[in-house]
């Protein structure tokens, strides 16, 4: 998958001939395998405003419970689930 952030070659107006040539249509591996590309518009979505303050209770762990970690330097939030 190629991710881009506008149809820049519409706007160029580019063949599809000249497009192939920034991106191709397939890969080609050495051993022989061909792999599809897939052209995937994808915009920016705004950051969601942090939340101020989380609670944890102490004393229960379970489905909904909030786990937090720090990956790259950016914090991520989730929540435990039960099966």
């Amino acid at each position: 998958m190629v991710f881009v952030k506008e149809w820049g070659w519409k706007s160029r107006r580019m063949s599809d001939k000249d497009f192939e040539e920034y991106i191709p249509r397939r890969l080609y591996l050495p051993d022989g395998r061909e792999i599809p590309v897939c052209v995937l518009l994808a915009e920016f979505a705004a950051r969601p405003e942090p939340i101020p303050h989380l609670r944890f209770p102490s004393y229960l762990v379970g489905g909904g419970f909030p786990v937090m970690s720090r990956v790259h330097g950016e914090e991520r939030r989730a929540t435990l689930a039960a099966w």
